[in-house]
């Protein structure tokens, strides 16, 4: 709500307030952000100032375009590490425990109704994922909300969380990192970002899709390998680096673009 509103008070276009484009980068930050620092008085101001500065940072993405590219989370990206970076300064991590914000405690669930089918689970709870809710029932309940909505998106998303966990299985990556969906949400919103959105619908925008779904196990550990190192969470940067890259080298092809 507040990210809408703030969109309002800086007169952005209606049609993009109206389509929530002001208030899904500021809804991941309250969740994000809480989860990456704890519930604290201070978490929670710095969180819903970086809410309202998603909002500020949409809105000049959204005017300027720059490279012709869509904003998609980045104001989610770099308004959470602006609040991890505040509350370092704010609150120095002790030597003795790891630095703020570099870590999400995710439960892996126990075995259930999919034990035996990781990549089954982790294409299911990839889902979730992209709402940052962990395990098997959240992710259930998006997908279905998201075959309500568009049954191609749910073809795709469930598609594209297969393929990244089959993916990530072949690789020898940690098999909780699969079942939990932390190794697929990314792919999700890659594959729903240059299949159904920023592509014009079609084969060559599937199979890019695709592709881009089974390489992303890959592309998020060697971003994360580097973000780690930095003292910040990976989030969805592969999602934004492989959508960017993607959409870089396709220029030549203005046919296959949506806009």
């Amino acid at each position: 709500a507040l990210g809408t509103a703030t969109g309002h008070l800086l007169k952005a276009d209606r049609a993009d307030v109206q389509n929530g484009l002001y208030g899904y980068n500021g809804c991941l930050i309250a969740l994000a952000v809480p989860l990456f620092l704890g519930n604290s008085a201070l978490v929670w101001t710095l969180a819903l100032i970086a809410t309202a500065l998603s909002s500020v940072l949409m809105r000049a993405l959204l005017s300027r375009k720059p490279f012709g590219l869509p904003a998609l989370t980045a104001p989610f990206v770099l308004c959470t590490w602006g609040t991890v970076w505040t509350i370092r300064a704010l609150t120095p991590a002790t030597p003795s425990g790891p630095p703020t914000g570099t870590l999400r405690d995710v439960p892996v669930p126990p075995p259930g109704l999919l034990d035996g089918w990781p990549a089954v689970e982790g294409a299911v709870t990839a889902i979730g994922q992209v709402y940052l809710q962990p395990g098997l029932l959240p992710g259930l309940v998006i997908a279905l909300a998201l075959l309500a909505g568009s049954r191609p998106m749910f073809l795709v998303a469930l598609l594209a969380g297969l393929a990244s966990a089959t993916s990530a299985t072949l690789l020898a990556l940690p098999v909780e990192a699969v079942r939990t969906g932390l190794l697929g949400f990314n792919a999700v919103l890659a594959a729903l970002a240059l299949g159904l959105v920023t592509l014009r619908p079609g084969f060559v925008s599937l199979a890019l899709a695709l592709v881009a779904a089974v390489l992303m196990p890959a592309v998020q550990m060697a971003c994360g390998y580097v973000l780690i190192r930095l003292g910040l969470p990976t989030m969805s940067v592969p999602f934004i680096a492989t959508t960017w890259l993607v959409l870089t080298l396709l220029r030549p092809f203005a046919r296959l673009r949506t806009a």
